[in-house]
């Protein structure tokens, strides 16, 4: 039994809508900048807004979005390493 959360049409399309701006934004990014975001300073930022048809604050939040979904990547293996020195019990 999954959990699934109640959708409306109009939730999903606000989240089409900022996948494609996230996807445009991607797609004006450097192979260096993709490799490396910590790199992005404002004058990138507004190079990239510009290139993707974007605004500043769309960069952004993309940018925001990476930084917090890496930290949770990392809190997650770090906690995955705790789990390893428990006993198994099969």
């Amino acid at each position: 039994m999954g959990l699934t959360l109640p959708l409306n049409s109009q939730q999903i399309k606000l989240t089409e809508e900022k996948m494609e701006k996230w996807l445009a934004i991607i797609q004006s990014m450097t192979y260096d900048e993709l490799e490396k975001p910590e790199k992005i300073d404002k004058s990138r930022i507004k190079r990239i807004a510009i290139g993707s048809g974007t605004s500043v604050e769309d960069v952004k939040e993309l940018l925001t979005y990476y930084k917090m979904m890496n930290r949770m990547l990392k809190q997650f293996k770090r906690r995955k390493g705790i789990f390893r020195h428990l006993p198994k019990f099969y």
